[in-house]
Order: structure tokens, then C-alpha cells, then sequence
């Protein structure tokens, strides 16, 4: 069972893939590929649910990373 902080963590990274993709920086679906390719992750593992909290602090940072390339951009 995941405790407080991975829960805590995942939440987070969820928080900001949600925000990248609704964005319309990139589809949901776009945007899972593009973690699944950066992560090396195969396509059957790109669920938030089962990252370690590690992982997710990648998702969150990438997303970051997205999302101000695209403000800086405008």
C-alpha cells in the first residue's frame, strides 16, 4: 500500500499531466506516448498509479518543462 507522501506525490503529477494536456499543448493521448517514449517506459505501464515517487517527480517536472517552453514561446 502506497503511504502519504507517494499518494501525495501521484496526486501531484496527475495534477500537472492533466494540466499539460488540457492545456491543448498535446492530446492525452499524445501526451501519454510522449512519457511513455522520455521514461522508457513500455506501452502497457504509463499509469500514474503505479509510479514510484520518483517517477512521478519526472512526470511532474517534464510537464514543467512543457508547459513554460510553451509560455515562453507566446
Amino acid at each position: 500500500m502506497a503511504g502519504r507522501a507517494l499518494r501525495q506525490r501521484r496526486r501531484a503529477s496527475r495534477r500537472a499531466f492533466d494540466q499539460l494536456w488540457k492545456s491543448g499543448l498535446m492530446t492525452r493521448r499524445q501526451a501519454y506516448r510522449r512519457f511513455q517514449v522520455k521514461l522508457g517506459l513500455p506501452e502497457s505501464e504509463p499509469c500514474i498509479a503505479g509510479f514510484s515517487e520518483g517517477r512521478c517527480q519526472l512526470v511532474i517536472d517534464m510537464c514543467k518543462r512543457f508547459l513554460g517552453a510553451r509560455d515562453r514561446a507566446a
